[in-house]
C-alpha cells in the first residue's frame, strides 16, 4: 500500500475525520447501555486452587443461585429444596444443578463459604436467584 503524503491528501483524510465526528455522538454525549441480566449459564465467577489438584474451577449463574436460594430460601435444607425442585417445570435441570453442588460439598466441606469469598452475595443476588428458581431455566 502506498501512502500519498502530499498536502491534498492529508486535508482530504482531516476532512473526512471531521464529517464523520459530526455524524457520531462525542464521548461527553454517550449514554451507556445497560448490562444485560445474566440468562444463567455465563461464568459468574472461578474458583482459584480448587479441589484437592487446586484447578481453577468456572462457576456459573445457574449455579451460584442454586447455591443462594438453598442458603437464603431453605436455610442449607437440602432435602426441602429437593422436595420443592420437583413441582416445577424444569426440575430435571434444578436438581442436576443440586446434584453437582452436592458433589462439590462432598470433595470439598468448605465450598459454600468459599462462595462468600469469591462473591459476597447482595440482597439483590437473593432475590434474583428466587426469581430464577421460581421460573423456568433459559426463560
Amino acid at each position: 500500500m502506498v501512502l500519498d503524503d502530499s498536502p491534498t491528501y492529508y486535508q482530504s483524510r482531516k476532512l473526512r475525520f471531521e464529517e464523520v465526528g459530526k455524524h457520531h455522538a462525542q464521548l461527553d454525549q454517550m449514554t451507556l447501555q445497560a448490562r444485560p441480566e445474566p440468562q444463567g449459564g455465563e461464568i459468574a465467577f472461578w474458583f482459584r486452587a480448587f479441589g484437592a489438584d487446586e484447578h481453577d474451577e468456572p462457576f456459573t449463574y445457574n449455579e451460584w443461585w442454586m447455591a443462594l436460594v438453598l442458603e437464603g430460601k431453605f436455610r442449607g435444607d437440602r432435602a426441602k429444596c429437593r422436595r420443592a425442585m420437583q413441582v416445577k417445570p424444569d426440575a430435571a435441570s434444578k436438581l442436576a444443578l443440586l446434584d453437582q453442588l452436592e458433589r462439590w460439598l462432598v470433595q470439598y466441606a468448605e465450598y459454600l463459604d468459599e462462595l462468600d469469598y469469591e462473591r459476597l452475595p447482595k440482597p439483590e443476588d437473593y432475590a434474583r436467584a428466587e426469581h430464577w428458581f421460581d421460573q423456568r431455566i433459559g426463560e
